[in-house]
């Protein structure tokens, strides 16, 4: 069984969508600089809700749901957690850019 996983450019695009119609101008609200996918409170649920805990919470999500949205990884690594925040980055900029 492999411990490694890949981490879905799909997977975050969803959980914006799902940010934009729950909390509208996140993108803005997250400073992509500390943003660490492994870390509760400097998440993107954690910068916005306080903790990722209370994020999931305020989304009414499971961890199952959680991953498939991108908030979290199956596979907790250092290497997964630093893939999903590069991911988040990437979306966070691609935001702030449009017009």
């Amino acid at each position: 069984m492999s411990t490694r996983e890949t981490v879905h450019p799909k997977t975050v695009a969803a959980g914006a969508a799902r940010l934009d119609g729950d909390e509208p101008g996140w993108a803005d609200r997250v400073e992509p600089l500390t943003l660490d996918m492994g870390h509760c409170t400097y998440c993107v649920l954690g910068q916005l809700y306080q903790r990722f805990d209370d994020g999931l919470d305020a989304l009414g999500l499971d961890g199952a749901r959680a991953c498939a949205l991108g908030f979290d990884v199956a596979v907790r690594s250092a290497e997964s957690y630093g893939q999903l925040t590069q991911l988040w980055r990437a979306e966070i900029a691609r935001r702030r850019a449009r017009p």
